[in-house]
């Protein structure tokens, strides 16, 4: 009867023995990656790299206006007044004075009074704004009878030769860089094309895609809300199934114990599709 409690004792021993070896042994599954292709977009306002910003020269109201958003100009064209009865006043004034300094005045005094009718016809050639360039009219604030303080921006010109361009990001790059494809859609023109490689350029810190258009093939009228989608259709070569124990927190480890970041593309029952991992690779969890 005694031998019974001590065989019982060593059975539950070599149990606990059992269940410590067997819990604490890495559980393994080996990775199988696949391809999938895959689509990536971004979208971004369309820029110009040669614009104007035309400001107001003085603190005044904007009497009339010539023109309106999209309209094409020619360089020197007068597109905008603002009040001028002051100016012309003062202009008309300093004439005056300088004429009776050539009948009374000697010629220091004649010097000075056409120095005052130089800054005169200056204040008033400030009231008309002029044209700098041939171009569009894009980002329209003046309007008739607002008050405007000096260095207003009024409006910008995009200049006739201007290109246009995307910027895109250093994420962008990566996905642009696996690209089979690129695509491009300009809204709200509906106008699509493929992107040529030669168009994507890395200029210093700047990362574009050139868009090989000419500014007279876009509705002028639209130039302002122009936006370009690029599509990229790339081959995913990293894709893997793996059971959802072997993640935590969007972390795996390897069998070496190396811990690897991965994203987390889909969930299914117990299944969680991951990218990040290589073929062969063999992930462990620790009982």
């Amino acid at each position: 009867m005694k031998k019974i409690p001590v065989f019982f004792g060593i059975f539950i021993i070599v149990s606990i023995i059992i269940s410590i070896v067997y819990f604490n042994q890495d559980s393994q599954f080996e990775v199988s990656t696949f391809k999938k292709l895959e689509v990536y977009s971004f979208e971004e306002k369309i820029k110009f790299n040669k614009t104007v910003e035309i400001k107001a020269a003085n603190d005044d109201f904007i009497e009339r206006t010539y023109v309106k958003r999209g309209d094409f100009v020619h360089k020197g064209s007068i597109l905008m007044n603002f009040e001028s009865d002051e100016e012309e006043f003062l202009l008309s004034k300093a004439r005056n004075e300088y004429a009776m300094a050539v009948l009374n005045s000697g010629s220091a005094i004649q010097d000075e009074k056409k120095k005052a009718i130089a800054l005169a016809e200056k204040k008033l050639s400030n009231t008309k704004v002029i044209s700098p360039v041939d171009g569009y009219i894009v980002g329209m604030k003046a309007r008739e009878n607002l008050f405007t303080e000096k260095g207003t921006t009024l409006f910008s010109l995009i200049e006739a030769d201007s290109e246009m361009y995307l910027v895109y990001t250093q994420n962008d790059r990566n996905f642009i860089q696996r690209a089979e494809y690129l695509s491009l859609e300009i809204k709200p023109e509906n106008i699509k094309m493929m992107i040529n490689p030669d168009d994507i350029k890395e200029q210093q810190s700047d990362l574009l895609i050139k868009i090989p258009l000419k500014l007279e093939e876009i509705n002028s009228a639209n130039l302002d809300f122009l936006y370009g989608k690029v599509q990229i259709s790339y081959h995913s070569d990293d894709l893997a199934w793996i059971p959802i124990e072997y993640l935590i927190d969007s972390t795996v480890r390897l069998a070496d114990g190396t811990l690897i970041t991965v994203e987390i593309i889909e969930r299914k029952d117990d299944l969680i599709l991951v990218s990040g991992l290589k073929s062969g690779e063999i992930l462990t969890i620790l009982r």
